[in-house]
Order: structure tokens, then C-alpha cells, then sequence
């Protein structure tokens, strides 16, 4: 039905996530570039998902590509531009408190807290997100068509960030300007070198551990309070996390938390009901 073919806010954003990167990569290295294809196909893949109207593979479809983007995102945006922006989120984060945020937090560095701190960084997020993508997906249509329309949302503006300002973080472009490496024990060790596997090394602003925690944790404000309740400290502790393990600029949170609010915004948009009216659902 025409209300199943509608897009919802997360095909809209994605959309024209994809269309621009490509339009980027077009100018960059033409229209048969290897990254050019590549987005071109996932944004014609996209389409199809949505012509198809069957909506249980539109919410879930994105939980894959956005897999496959983190890492494609990396050498698209080397084809469009090599520049970071790290030194330009540094002066922000001077402009904003007359100081640098990460090297003021480096007086307060133990190996405990730096172990608990990195516990957290890691559990309080893809565990997390998860957990609640898997229990909104085996509860009522209504809360998972809008947690997705809301999640993929963030994810989107988070990869148009990539794109736009590619930046490293601060363990990498300030590293020479600590006073040596982050003091911790195995865990910490363990944790960094984990993360280091795991980046595409553009990953900085805006900080998706924030945007995507901060998303999560108030959509189950609503909707699951009892998690919400459960993960709030620990969801807190991780953006504490992220700047002290010098992942992140201050306004790397700042924006992620901006990125959080649009992907709540998105979830309560009315098209979703309509969508979830369709008699063509396949359960």
C-alpha cells in the first residue's frame, strides 16, 4: 500500500546520507570509483527495501549496513578528503572552557579508575544497544518500528559527521602532549588495544557511544523504565569514559548528545503509525 511505501525518518536520513557521500565520491573519483559504486549500490539497495513494503525487513535492514558503513566510511572519505579535523575540535574545546578538557583530566588518572572507566566504555554500549535492539524486536510492533526509525537515525547524522569532520580523537592526535600514556592496569591495556582493532580512524565527532547510549537510555525512559532506571549510572560513567580515556573532545559529546535528541525527535514522528497500520506486515 502507498502508506508501506512512505519513507520513514531513518530511510529519509540514511537516504540522503548515501546520496551525498555519493554525489561527494562522484566529484572525487568518478562515477565508476570503487567507494563511488559501493555507495551508489547501498543506496539503490536501500530503495528497493523500502519498495519491497515489507516491514519487517525495513526495520531490521539497517542493523546490518550500518556494520558495513563504519568500515566503508573510512576510505570513502580518504577518496574525498585525507584532512582530520582533530585540530580544529581541539580549539572548539578551548574556545568553549579556555582550556583543554582531556589534558585537565590527566591530573586525576589511576590505574583503578582507568580500569573501571574502560569496564564501563565497553559494557554500558554494543551490549547494551544489543540487549534492547533484540528485546524491542521480540515486544509490541508499535515500540521497535519507532526505536529503529530513531536508532538508524542516529546513526546516520553520526556517519555524516564522519564524513564532514573526520577526526582520530585525542589518544592519537595529543599523544605527544600527555605526559605519557593513560595509567591503568591489564584491563585498561587490554581495552585500548581492543578499541584500536575496532576503529576506522574516523571516528570522533560526533561521539556515537554518547549519541547512541543517550538515544537508547531515553527511548527506555518511555518505554522500558525499568531499564532505563538500571542503565542510567552506567550509561553516565561511559560518557565520563569517554573523554577521560581521551577517545573523544568535549564536543564530540556535546554533538553526540544533539545527534541523540534528532533520533528521539525521529521516533515520534506520526508517519511511523500509518507504517504500522499496513495489513501487508509479514509476522
Amino acid at each position: 500500500s502507498r502508506a508501506v511505501n512512505a519513507f520513514l525518518p531513518h530511510e529519509l536520513a540514511f537516504g540522503a546520507f548515501l546520496a551525498l557521500t555519493s554525489a561527494r565520491l562522484i566529484r572525487a573519483e568518478g562515477i565508476t570509483g570503487t567507494h563511488t559504486l559501493w555507495f551508489l549500490g547501498l543506496l539503490a539497495a536501500s530503495i528497493a527495501v523500502v519498495r519491497l513494503g515489507e516491514r519487517r525487513a525495513r526495520l531490521v535492514y539497517y542493523a546490518v549496513v550500518v556494520q558495513a558503513l563504519f568500515y566503508l566510511i573510512r576510505p570513502a572519505v580518504d577518496a574525498i578528503h585525507p584532512l582530520r579535523a582533530d585540530a580544529l575540535l581541539e580549539r572548539l574545546d578551548l574556545l568553549l572552557f579556555g582550556f583543554n578538557p582531556n589534558l585537565a583530566l590527566e591530573r586525576f588518572s589511576s590505574p583503578l579508575l582507568s580500569d573501571a572507566l574502560s569496564l564501563f566504555y565497553l559494557f554500558s554500549f554494543l551490549p547494551y544497544l544489543a540487549f534492547a535492539f533484540v528485546a524491542y524486536y521480540r515486544g509490541e510492533l508499535e515500540a521497535f518500528k519507532r526505536f529503529c526509525a530513531g536508532l538508524f537515525t542516529v546513526y546516520a547524522l553520526g556517519f555524516l559527521g564522519y564524513t564532514l569532520w573526520p577526526a582520530v580523537g585525542p589518544y592519537a592526535s595529543m599523544a605527544e602532549r600527555f605526559r605519557g600514556p593513560l595509567e591503568g592496569g591489564l584491563l585498561t591495556i587490554a581495552h585500548h588495544a581492543f578499541v584500536l582493532r575496532g576503529t576506522n580512524g574516523i571516528d570522533a565527532f560526533p561521539s556515537l557511544h554518547c549519541a547512541l547510549t543517550a538515544y537508547a537510555l531515553f527511548f527506555d525512559r518511555a518505554h522500558s523504565p525499568r531499564r532505563f532506571r538500571f542503565m542510567l549510572a552506567p550509561a553516565a560513567l561511559l560518557w565520563v569514559a569517554t573523554v577521560y580515556l581521551r577517545y573523544h573532545y568535549i564536543v564530540d559529546v556535546a554533538a553526540g548528545f544533539a545527534v541523540a535528541g534528532a533520533g528521539l525527535w525521529a521516533a515520534r514522528q506520526p508517519g511511523l503509525r500509518r507504517f504500522s497500520r499496513s495489513r501487508s506486515f509479514c509476522s
